[in-house]
Parts: C-alpha cells; sequence; structure tokens
C-alpha cells in the first residue's frame, strides 16, 4: 500500500514540472492513445488563449493597422 502510494506521489511529481503541452503527450503510450484526456487537455491549452484574443481582437487589429502605416 504505501508503496502504491510513493509511486503515484512521485507521478504527480513528475506531471506538476512539465508546460501544458508536454504533460498533454504523456496520455500518448506505446501501446495506445488515450484521446479523450488528449483533447481535453488540447481545450484547455487553447481556450484562454482564444478568449484572450477574442477580448483584446480590437487592440490587436489597431496594432496591426499602426504599424502597417509607418
Amino acid at each position: 500500500m504505501i508503496n502504491r502510494i510513493s509511486i503515484s506521489l512521485d507521478k504527480a511529481g513528475e506531471a506538476l514540472g512539465k508546460k501544458p503541452s508536454a504533460a498533454a503527450n504523456d496520455f500518448i503510450t506505446g501501446y495506445a492513445i488515450n484521446w479523450g484526456p488528449v483533447f481535453a487537455s488540447g481545450v484547455v491549452i487553447v481556450l484562454p488563449v482564444a478568449a484572450a484574443a477574442l477580448l483584446l481582437q480590437r487592440y490587436i487589429v489597431r496594432g496591426l493597422t499602426l504599424g502597417a502605416f509607418k
């Protein structure tokens, strides 16, 4: 029982130090690809970037057009 807990804590510690895109790769093994967690982690990675782009869309376009007239 103690051995199982120490192994799971060791694996959890490895995942905490990884970037999200590298951690999503952990769901792909040599034998199978767990598509559900792969796509779920992809949504978690992309969602904040897409939300920021939608919220800052006005400023992104404004910066691009101001840079074009230099």
